[in-house]
């Protein structure tokens, strides 16, 4: 199952691809954010990041910011029936810039759609790994074998 959420609106649609648009939650965490900041005058303090991605990243999962330091729109893949050495795509123009990984297998980031493997590519621990700053043009994922 995939869930994608995003921040500007207050919808909920199903597309073809089965991504999951859901900005409800989204919408009230910026809120909450934007309050957080304005009374303190900063947007983001040390281990604030890592708290939010885990609120919104649940255990099991994978999850993708659009922004870096867990901000902007949030993908979330639930990879638990995806074989090892599958190649995901990410759909359409979304380009993370952080992520998350909750699941409990490595996962390998990847910048061609194909998971093309000429190139190194970094892998994230399972069980929690928390980026903030991606240091490539994500286009794809997979489970490491």
């Amino acid at each position: 199952m995939t869930r994608f959420h995003h921040q500007n609106a207050a919808r909920k649609a199903q597309g073809p691809t089965g991504f999951r648009l859901s900005t409800a939650l989204g919408a009230a965490m910026v809120a909450a954010l934007a309050t957080a900041a304005s009374a303190s005058a900063s947007v983001t303090h040390p281990g604030e990041g890592p708290d939010l991605a885990r609120s919104a990243c649940e255990r099991g999962m994978a999850c993708l910011w659009g922004g870096q330091e867990y901000d902007d729109a949030l993908l979330t893949k639930d990879l638990r029936n995806t074989n090892p050495g599958d190649c995901v795509p990410l759909s359409g123009d979304f380009t993370p810039k952080s992520l998350a990984n909750r699941s409990d297998r490595d996962l390998t980031v990847y910048s061609d759609r194909n998971c093309n493997p000429d190139k190194p590519h970094p892998t994230y621990p399972g069980g929690g790994t928390f980026t903030p700053k991606i240091p490539i043009t994500v286009t794809a994922i997979k489970i490491a074998q």
